[in-house]
């Protein structure tokens, strides 16, 4: 009998597209009801390329979304498909976010877990199999997937209970500039594993937006909530071309 691949899954950390609540950022420029639709069809592109991924390495790909509220949670329950499990976190802020996902991986048995976010919709999914594969054979480990700004679009874990968990998040301030390399080296303080994966970038601010819409052009494949809001910009908005830089 070939041996079995441990199970995986993915989380994704999502609000519900409520204008003034999501892509703050950008919504000083654009409105805060664009960012609301920007933040929906990142959400939805993230989802589905998540599920038709290849990161679950033959198993069926579990995925699911930790919400901060109950309120955001009934908002995306309407949204996505029932497909896609959906949890509440018990405590606020991002981090606590995070560290409730390995909680709960360590309740379900999750033997590999990645925890993101929807603000990379044209991510590639090799770089999630290759959070993963970074981690094959760790007892006790973490890769991250850095990006451009000095963050992480992407935490993996494997054997790391609620506690760890919880120490590695929240117990210490980060710094958005350099919290990609402040987590890896607390966790090589408390003598985790951690590894850093393929680069890649958010969307949170106008160029990086700009850096998305190019991208999206020089491609006929995926991300198609994303590409047809941009290809159609509501009147609302603005005209997106005058406030994005030329490629």
């Amino acid at each position: 009998m070939s041996r079995q691949s441990p199970q995986r899954a993915v989380l994704v950390m999502a609000k519900a597209p409520f204008p003034g609540e999501v892509k703050t950022r950008l919504a000083n420029v654009i409105g805060p009801g664009a960012a609301a639709e920007l933040q929906r069809a990142f959400l939805l592109d993230t989802l589905a390329a998540l599920a038709g991924g290849t990161w679950a390495a033959g198993r069926s790909p579990r995925v699911g979304l930790v919400v901060p509220d109950r309120r955001h949670a009934d908002a995306l329950r309407t949204l996505i498909p029932s497909t896609f499990e959906l949890m509440v976190q018990p405590r606020p802020g991002l981090m606590a976010g995070i560290a409730h996902a390995f909680s709960w991986a360590e309740d379900q048995g999750i033997a590999l877990l990645a925890v993101t976010e929807a603000d990379s919709p044209s991510l590639p999914p090799g770089h999630v199999a290759a959070a993963f594969e970074l981690l094959e054979g760790v007892h006790r480990g973490v890769s991250l997937g850095p990006c451009d700004d000095g963050g992480y679009y992407l935490v993996a874990g494997t054997g790391l209970s609620a506690g760890t968990a919880a120490d590695l998040f929240e117990g210490q301030s980060y710094e958005s500039s350099t919290i990609c390399a402040q987590t890896v080296a607390r966790a090589r303080s408390r003598g985790i594993y951690a590894a850093l994966g393929p680069t890649w970038y958010d969307v949170d601010t106008v160029d990086e937006l700009g850096r998305l819409q190019h991208e999206l052009a020089g491609r006929d494949d995926g991300v198609e909530h994303t590409r047809r809001l941009l290809a159609s910009w509501p009147p609302s908005a603005g005209r997106l071309d005058a406030l994005l830089p030329s490629p």
